[in-house]
């Protein structure tokens, strides 16, 4: 804890740096409107004070006055469970020549959720600017502390100053966080201005608690935000019109708002249910499959969830399943077609893909599956291992088959 209890007197020296490095305040750069304007995110917290006659940047690098390396980070609590973006207020030395690295963390020790490096280029060096840090957006739990982090090489004349408020008390949901080793050390510099506390100290071991008497902070920074949205609605598609103890497809696809990844629950109102199938891409078309093997009509119910568990609109299709024709000695072999008025849309005699699809047009057709079935003008219906006079456009068509189903 020494290095760090030194670095805190050692700040009161940076006020004077600034003049030998050039740094310079903008008043202008402090009301600075963000710089990617955006209608999907919002700002969810700030801390934008900075008095450059009182108060003092931390640096992040290494630098001039001191011989190791400082980490720098800044604990928030978002509204918002999709966090977007954030920004720093920030300036750099004339000589860093290393990208500024931050990360976000709900664990100063843990993984990051996302990183994020900036080349120098995108910092000045004449005054602090608002800078936009724009990653991949991640799901964050509403209230919960998250930590912004900010890091560099360790590299002699390679820092970078992050403009702060020296009152951690300017942004009551958190503080800014201090390592000198790297990270395995922190310091929480959570206390007002000029008033003395005990300060917890958090390492990869453990815990300690050490008074200390100095600065303490919170940078300038803004998270952005926007609410996470469930699936939409999901589209399912398939044969309405079957029969018992066939199996049949069914493709269903949704669009998520945030592009998450989806699972699917599909309730095939026979008592069975697919619980949440996935996850899958938005906007990817997935077939499922089913059987009935009772008579009848269902009710099919189909939902999204996003993989946060966000979950979208029930929605349904109704299925009718006809008897499955019995095959016993005392029954044909092949049910009997004919029709007129028809048209073969389609004829596929490919290797276990035997059959031929027909739009029926102004009269009906017709089946002998054991009882007389009538379909109706206006369906295309599929028939299973066809044979006999199936031609395009034609007039009239009969043969056999050994199932049939409509199709549309």
């Amino acid at each position: 804890m020494k290095r760090t209890i030194g670095f805190l007197i050692g700040l009161f020296l940076i006020i004077t740096s600034f003049s030998v490095v050039g740094f310079k305040y903008n008043e202008t750069d402090l009301m600075k409107q963000q710089m990617q304007s955006s209608t999907i995110d919002e700002l969810d917290q700030s801390q934008t004070v900075f008095n450059p006659s009182e108060d003092y940047p931390i640096p992040v690098g290494k630098f001039d006055l001191f011989n190791y390396t400082i980490m720098t980070a800044q604990s928030f609590k978002p509204t918002k469970n999709m966090l977007t973006r954030v920004e720093l207020f920030v300036g750099r030395n004339d000589s860093t020549f290393h990208p500024y690295v931050l990360s976000i963390k709900k664990d100063l020790h843990g993984p990051n959720l996302v990183e994020k490096s900036l080349n120098p280029s995108a910092f000045t060096t004449s005054y602090y600017s608002w800078v936009v840090f724009d990653f991949e957006d991640i799901f964050v739990d509403i209230g919960q502390t998250y930590y912004i982090v900010c890091k560099t090489v360790n590299a002699s004349g390679n820092w970078y100053l992050w403009a702060a408020h020296n009152d951690s008390l300017s942004y009551p949901d958190g503080c800014a966080w201090i390592s000198t080793d790297g990270g395995d050390t922190w310091s929480n510099q959570s206390f007002s201005r000029n008033e003395k506390e005990y300060r917890t100290y958090h390492q990869n071991n453990g815990q300690a608690t050490k008074y200390v008497a100095g600065f303490t902070w919170d940078t300038c920074f803004k998270t952005y935000g926007r609410d996470n949205q469930p699936p939409g609605a999901l589209y399912i598609n398939g044969l309405t019109n079957g029969k018992a103890g066939i199996e049949y497809d069914y493709t269903l696809i949704t669009v998520d708002p945030d592009d998450d990844d989806v699972y699917y629950l599909i309730d095939w109102g026979d008592g069975s249910v697919d619980d949440w199938l996935g996850p899958f891409g938005s906007d990817t078309l997935i077939t499922v499959s089913h059987i009935w093997f009772e008579k009848g009509t269902y009710i099919v119910r189909a939902r999204a969830k996003d993989v946060h568990g966000l979950i979208g609109p029930w929605v349904t299709l109704e299925v009718s399943m006809a008897k499955a024709r019995a095959m016993d000695a005392f029954s044909f072999s092949s049910i009997f077609v004919f029709g007129s008025r028809v048209d073969v849309k389609l004829v596929q005699l490919e290797p276990g893909e035997d059959y031929v699809d027909l739009e029926v047009l102004s009269k009906p057709f017709y089946l002998w599956d054991e009882d007389l079935e009538t379909i109706l003008p206006g369906a295309f219906i599929r028939l299973y291992e066809a044979k006999g006079w199936f031609s395009p456009s034609s007039s009239f068509c009969f043969g056999t088959c050994s199932d049939w189903g409509i199709i549309g």
